[in-house]
C-alpha cells in the first residue's frame, strides 16, 4: 500500500518584543522545514513522581517516536503558578551494564522548551550525546501540573 501523505512545510516562528525606556528590542525568527507530516499533540498531567512524556527509539509506536526523524518538539508547562522539571534521559547498555545520563531543565509557569532538530548535547558530566541517543523524555513537579507537547517527525 502506498502512502497518501505528501511532504509539507513545517513553519515555526519565534517572536520576541520588549520595550525598555522607550527602545524596542527583540526579533522574529522563522524556520521552515519540509517533513512527511507525522504529528502528535497532547495535553497530559504531570504528577509529583516522574512521568514519561515520550519514548525515543528506532521505530514508531504508542507513545514512542523515531529519534532520528525528529524535526520539531515543543513542550509547554500549562500551569500558571508551578514549575516542572523536564528531563531528557539516555540509557545505554554495554556488556550487560546499563548507564543512565540525564539533561534536565526547569520549565517555570507557562514556559516552553523548543527543539528544532534531533541534536542535543550537554556538559561532559551530563552529556547524553545527541538527541538521537536519548531514549526518554520525562517530567515531574512538586504539585501536579498539565503540559502540552507538539512533536513533528518525518
Amino acid at each position: 500500500m502506498a502512502t497518501t501523505v505528501t511532504p509539507v512545510a513545517l513553519e515555526a516562528t519565534l517572536t520576541e518584543t520588549i520595550n525598555i525606556g522607550g527602545s524596542t528590542y527583540g526579533n522574529t525568527v522563522a524556520k521552515t522545514t519540509t517533513v512527511v507530516g507525522q504529528a502528535d499533540q497532547r495535553i497530559m498531567n504531570i504528577g509529583t513522581t516522574e512521568t514519561t512524556i515520550l519514548n525515543l527509539s528506532t521505530k514508531d509506536g504508542a507513545g514512542q517516536i523515531v529519534s532520528d526523524n525528529l524535526k520539531y518538539l515543543r513542550i509547554t508547562n500549562l500551569d500558571d503558578t508551578n514549575s516542572i522539571q523536564l528531563c531528557f534521559k539516555s540509557e545505554v547498555t554495554v556488556s550487560e551494564v546499563t548507564t543512565s545520563q540525564n539533561y534536565s531543565i526547569q520549565l517555570d509557569a507557562l514556559d516552553s522548551h523548543v527543539i528544532m532538530n534531533n541534536q542535543l548535547s550537554g556538559e561532559v558530566s551530563a552529556s547524553i550525546g545527541v538527541l538521537a541517543d536519548c531514549t526518554k523524555i520525562s517530567a515531574k513537579c512538586t504539585v501536579a501540573c498539565d503540559i502540552e507537547y507538539l512533536v513533528i517527525t518525518d
